[in-house]
């Protein structure tokens, strides 16, 4: 997934760790903490010794409870919204741009930029597309015709946009 480099996402480095959760109640959460290195394990090891000194027995510092929790109501991947980045490598010629945004209006993905930009120097030019948000089936369908157009070299790049 592509992450834009405002979002504080973008910055965690070395041995941080950083999660970004979304409800819907509480809008956008970042959990952001070491998760690695000499400190945070040696910290880790010395609460189990001192845990296992004092209780007799190896305590349950994984983070999972002993019991399930209930099943989650997960939302499908394919039925997510968001924003999707596409580049084509594609033959320089007259209507690919159009038959590709045909193909994405067919399955209501909506174009927030298209680029197309240098010469062909092997017949071929990249064409990236920048969409509003989307669900993913849809830019799937989309993947799914682009693939079968003969002026569509294969291995088209298709990333989820934070």
């Amino acid at each position: 997934m592509l992450v834009h480099k405002h979002f504080l996402l973008a910055s965690v480095q070395g041995s941080f760790n950083a999660v970004r959760v979304e409800g819907d109640a509480s809008g956008p959460i970042l959990l952001h903490g070491k998760g690695a290195g000499a400190l945070p394990t040696g910290s880790a090891v010395l609460a189990d010794i001192l845990a296992l000194a004092r209780q007799g027995m190896i305590p349950n510092n994984t983070g999972f409870l002993e019991e399930p929790l209930p099943e989650a109501q997960m939302l499908p991947p394919d039925e997510a919204l968001c924003p999707h980045y596409i580049h084509f490598t594609a033959k320089d010629q007259t209507g690919v741009m159009a038959a590709i945004a045909t193909s994405m209006g067919e399955h209501g993905v909506s174009i927030r930029q298209a680029v197309q930009k240098g010469e062909s120097s092997q017949g071929h030019v990249p064409i990236v597309f920048l969409t509003h948000e989307a669900p993913t089936r849809a830019v799937k369908a989309v993947l799914a015709d682009t693939a079968t157009m003969p002026f569509i070299k294969p291995a088209t790049v298709h990333l989820r946009v934070l």
